[in-house]
């Protein structure tokens, strides 16, 4: 049941993220979301993310992780588990090449 509940989670977004690639339009369409398309071309072309995304998911991942440690999990064994992968994620997505901000264009 448990491997189950946890398969629940990643599942639909591996499946997505299997048929956005094998569909040219849903990968077309992604490209030219307004929230998801940067992101996306920035990851593709550069193996980068934006600062800001970085901080966003950072966080993001320390406040449900406290939340989920604190509050939802009573078995000790799984608190340190999710702690621990939580912060290897952590650790995975800080080391990860930042884009730097476009700034002001040169003159030539």
């Amino acid at each position: 049941m448990g491997a189950r509940r946890l398969g629940d989670r990643w599942w639909p977004q591996a499946r997505f993220t299997c048929f956005a690639r094998s569909s040219p339009r849903l990968h077309r369409g992604l490209l030219a979301n307004r929230l998801f398309g940067p992101l996306i071309r920035d990851w593709q072309e550069h193996r980068s993310i934006a600062p800001q995304a970085k901080r966003a998911a950072i966080a993001t991942i320390v406040v449900v992780g406290a939340v989920t440690v604190g509050f939802v999990i009573s078995h000790a064994l799984l608190r340190v588990t999710v702690a621990v992968t939580m912060a290897a994620v952590i650790v995975w997505l800080s080391r990860l090449p930042a884009r730097p901000a476009p700034g002001p264009a040169q003159p030539e």
